[in-house]
């Protein structure tokens, strides 16, 4: 990514400040006002976190027991 003076982005703070300067920008643009976290909708379900008794299982019922 490049910044405001054309010079090549390589920091993640510098990256992902400048994304967000960007979408900010944008969104004023076509008055979108207070978007927030939890206003975000995406298609993915939320996964449940595995225990480790769930892996040990998961391992035990593959053939070989390889993971």
């Amino acid at each position: 990514m490049k910044d405001e003076k054309g010079d090549l982005a390589t920091d993640v703070c510098t990256i992902v400040a400048g994304w967000r300067k960007y979408f900010s920008h944008l969104l004023i643009l076509h008055r979108v006002n207070d978007v927030g976290q939890r206003d975000i909708h995406t298609s993915e379900p939320k996964v449940p976190e595995l225990s480790a008794f769930r892996v040990e299982i998961a391992v035990g019922n593959l053939k070989r027991h390889k993971s």
